[in-house]
């Protein structure tokens, strides 16, 4: 990226909550927070963020079901050291005794954090709803109990298992040559060796009718998160339900949100998601809205998604190719963005996917494959819904099931 003032470092493990045995939930995301504690070179938390915020640069990481990934932005003058910093982290880490211990009180706030937000809650329940007993439908941080329990040897041995180089790929975006990047991440981890097998368990699905869950909550309004049984990363079918995510609730001229807010005031935000995972995934619909409006928009979604299995759809079809084509051309302006597309898209498939693949694919869907992907997942037995709010009555949450069993 030849005229970008920033470069941006991405690494990739395949590290996450579905390589976790049982006894130890939430040891990766741990993991990733005890990285940021110490390593050889930089023995203290200070030295590694200093680093790189000294220089006006950004450091962070996430952990989900199948990765964690470690990044940074820095001005380009700074981009070796970034390389630096994030190899000598994940590769050096000192993993020191009294860091882990008090990291376990920081960690057992942040999970406590969930519980002040509604919709953070409502998209737990639907994922364990999906998910049951697995997991990959659990919290990636764990349990107050699973942290507490978890020992510096378990978090050590999760460590060496998963954190070798035939998991690991840095992404690197930016005014630099991919020659040079080469050889720097060859000055920095050339000597790391280590290989192991996958050992990640199958997704299970047992459910056969609709699940809804209801939690209690202080809050105004309530909150509505709606979880259907996808496809999986490699599935052909994931571009057509991309589509469809976005035709029901990707933005403000969805269908749902005009007809839902705009039209009849029902709520007041409504959105979509999708995700794919290595053998399974969701499309996710979430709103916010008031207690007496939740049956009646339940309804009209369901009312949508039988139009979707019956319909073409040809303008909302055309509108939700160009919003996604357009969505992705202005995100790939980022360093950070190019950098992470490139790290997902190879860590997930072993390789990259271009921008043309992508944008060929996805203007090739049909309105039939939009039929058939939209008549295989909304049925009754892939749908799942968390309420999260205001007291919902059992007779209400029973005519919220018939109405799912309308799909």
């Amino acid at each position: 990226m030849p005229h970008s003032n920033t470069v941006s470092v991405s690494i990739y493990v395949k590290a996450g909550s579905r390589y976790e045995r049982y006894t130890e939930d939430g040891v990766f995301h741990f993991i990733e927070h005890m990285l940021f504690k110490g390593s050889e070179k930089r023995p203290k938390p200070e030295l590694i963020s200093g680093a790189i915020e000294n220089v006006g640069g950004l450091l962070n990481a996430s952990t989900d079901r199948e990765l964690t990934v470690y990044w940074s932005q820095v001005p380009v003058n700074y981009w070796v050291q970034a390389i630096d910093v994030l190899c000598d982290m994940i590769k050096n880490p000192i993993f020191d005794l009294h860091e882990f211990e008090r990291e376990k009180n920081v960690i057992i706030e942040e999970l406590a954090a969930v519980n002040d937000h509604p919709d953070e809650i409502a998209s737990l329940l639907v994922d364990h709803a999906l998910w049951p007993d697995q997991t990959i439908g659990r919290d990636v941080g764990g349990t107050q109990f699973s942290v507490n329990n978890l020992s510096s040897d378990q978090m050590i041995k999760s460590y060496n298992e998963r954190y070798i180089p035939t998991n690991i790929v840095i992404s690197v975006a930016g005014n630099v040559s991919s020659e040079t990047v080469f050889d720097i991440c060859n000055d920095f981890i050339g000597d790391w060796s280590g290989a192991v097998s996958d050992n990640w368990v199958p997704a299970m699905d047992f459910q056969n009718k609709p699940v809804v869950l209801n939690r209690n909550f202080p809050s105004e309004q309530s909150h509505v998160s709606l979880g259907l049984r996808g496809v999986s990363s490699e599935d052909s079918s994931r571009f057509a339900i991309n589509l469809l995510s976005v035709i029901l609730a990707g933005g403000m001229s969805s269908h749902l949100f005009l007809e839902l807010r705009e039209k009849r005031g029902l709520v007041y935000e409504i959105s979509s998601s999708v995700l794919h995972l290595i053998d399974t995934g969701a499309l996710y619909i979430s709103m916010d809205l008031d207690k007496k409006n939740v049956l009646e928009s339940i309804n009209l979604i369901v009312e949508a998604m039988n139009n979707l299995k019956a319909q073409s759809f040809k303008k909302e079809l055309e509108r939700s190719k160009n919003y996604l084509q357009g969505r992705f051309m202005m995100r790939m302006e980022s360093t950070l963005s190019v950098a992470n597309w490139y790290g997902a898209q190879y860590v997930t498939h072993d390789r990259v996917i271009s921008i043309d693949e992508i944008y060929q694919k996805m203007q090739s869907v049909t309105f039939s494959e939009i039929r058939d992907t939209a008549s295989s997942i909304f049925v009754p037995e892939k749908t799942n819904l968390a309420i999260v709010g205001p007291e919902i009555n059992n007779s209400d949450i029973a005519e919220i099931e018939q109405i799912l069993l309308k799909l």
